[in-house]
């Protein structure tokens, strides 16, 4: 079963949060090759779990990274934890932060072909916070009472009372917008994608792997929260938790996610490896 993460580790994955206080107990590393270059095949190797890729639906670490790479947010947040646009290209509020108002960017297109419009935003966040829905994290959202589309490219949330951090809670994983065709069937959703990000699913095979290509009419601001990442032709996400704890030597993987601290004695024999990140408990 994938293990459940709790709400201060949720915020930490998404950067709301992050040192001593990220995913408490699991003290993950990031594992990079030397070799790592732009372009061609990135090979990635997760370790807590890759069984589904509906960014409603999904609760892992590894699901979070998949689901980052074929969807976008309204927004995202930069390197000082900052809430800066995405597929809102600004926002206001009013009423002493009890409504939000945003615009979206204009030309971004699904991968299916059609254009982004604020139906499908208001379709997405009124799946989330559906209790049928039974989102795992639908409470972090905030207080949102209401979701309506002012025109093509307006959406307008109305809180339940003020919540000045709406902006930045907007990038949490399970906001991830989906074109609304896509929510009509849930259960398709795990293992197909309706999504704008920066890359496409090529294909998913729950438990085993993730497979995705560049998506060529992707939004380029849209990708820059994915770093050095967008400028590879394809990633594959290699699901490693069944084997969690066996020795890695041979198996190429450019770079690991989610390393727990006791699994990097099997890189130490890798001299084109270099742990690059490291969160301790």
């Amino acid at each position: 079963m994938t293990p459940r993460i709790s709400r201060r580790a949720f915020l930490g994955v998404t950067g709301l949060i992050t040192g001593a206080a990220a995913i408490p107990g699991l003290t993950p590393a990031r594992v990079l090759a030397q070799s790592e270059k732009p372009g061609g095949l990135l090979c990635v190797s997760v370790t807590f779990g890759l069984s589904t890729i509906n960014p409603i639906m999904h609760i892992s670490g590894a699901e979070w990274m998949a689901t980052k790479w074929m969807y976008n947010n309204l927004t995202r947040l930069n390197a000082k934890r900052e809430p800066v646009p995405d597929l809102a290209e600004s926002w206001s509020a009013g009423d002493g932060a009890r409504v939000w108002t945003f615009k979206l960017r204009q030309g971004v297109r699904f991968h299916h072909g059609r254009e982004l419009v604020a139906e499908d935003v208001v379709a997405t966040f009124t799946t989330l916070l559906d209790p049928k829905t039974a989102s795992p994290y639908r409470g972090e959202v905030g207080p949102v009472d209401r979701v309506e589309a002012l025109d093509k490219s307006t959406v307008r949330f109305t809180m339940k009372s003020p919540f000045s951090v709406f902006p930045a809670i907007a990038a949490v994983p399970n906001a991830r917008i989906v074109a609304r065709e896509g929510l009509a069937d849930m259960k398709a959703l795990a293992s197909r994608e309706f999504g704008t990000g920066p890359f496409k699913l090529k294909e998913f095979v729950p438990g085993d792997r993730v497979v995705v290509d560049r998506f060529a009419d992707h939004v380029e601001n849209a990708a820059q929260s994915l770093g050095a990442d967008r400028h590879h032709d394809r990633i594959a996400g290699i699901d490693d938790l069944g084997a969690a704890h066996q020795p890695v030597r041979g198996v190429h993987r450019d770079r690991a996610h989610g390393i727990l601290a006791e699994m990097l004695c099997h890189f130490e024999d890798q001299r084109a490896a270099a742990v690059i990140d490291v969160q301790r408990v």
